[in-house]
């Protein structure tokens, strides 16, 4: 039975299949591809330790974790991913917890009773009224991560240039740096292909 995929850093396309079957896997990797489709479940999965997928055009949400207890290491970052981050209090072994990059809202998860020691919330529109999961998030990922939340752009126009098309919007103040990722489609409604990210937030960018 399969234990440990490992295929970062390829040009691989297409979708996560099922892992519903792989109930002794331990080890998934697939970070650094050109994949896309949402994440399968992953609650037959209980021996899981490292879920890594990052770098991709994965979109949805992020399902359930709360069954995959021995996750040590948690990384979906820069993909296109929305919805709220899941409930996290389960997992007690996580290590790891990146979820920066994405399109994710509403609150953060409180950290305090997890050993987590990295990891990011950057990038995203999450946030928190809560000043505990403030002061933890900001502890235990190092980083001022309600500062790198990102508001949708306004007043945003395209115009053609030549062979370029110059986009643009109103300028935004950041306490921190950060960027957008641009899309483009020669369809009305999609679908979509990530172009690049834009060099900051508060300018505009050329295709």
């Amino acid at each position: 039975l399969l234990t440990g995929l490992i295929l970062d850093m390829n040009s691989f396309t297409g979708s996560i299949p099922s892992l519903t079957t792989n109930t002794l896997l331990n080890n998934l990797n697939v970070s650094s591809n050109l994949l896309t489709g949402s994440i399968p479940s992953l609650t037959t999965n209980t021996a899981l330790a490292v879920f890594n997928i990052n770098s991709n055009n994965i979109t949805g949400s992020i399902p359930s974790i709360t069954l995959n207890t021995a996750l040590t290491d948690f990384n979906v970052s820069r993909n296109a991913l929305t919805g709220s981050i899941p409930s996290i209090t389960s997992n007690t072994s996580l290590a790891t917890f990146y979820v920066n990059q994405n399109g994710l809202t509403g609150d953060i998860p409180d950290l305090t009773p997890l050993t987590i020691t990295g990891g990011s919330f950057a990038e995203n529109s999450l946030s928190t009224l809560s000043s505990t999961k403030d002061s933890a998030a900001n502890t235990k990922l190092n980083e001022n991560w309600s500062a790198t939340q990102t508001i949708a752009p306004t007043n945003v126009t395209a115009t053609q240039s030549g062979t370029d098309i110059i986009v643009s919007w109103d300028d935004i103040e950041y306490t921190s740096v950060g960027t957008y990722k641009v899309y483009s489609s020669t369809s009305q409604g999609g679908p979509y292909n990530t172009l690049q990210g834009t060099i900051a937030r508060n300018a505009g960018h050329t295709i």
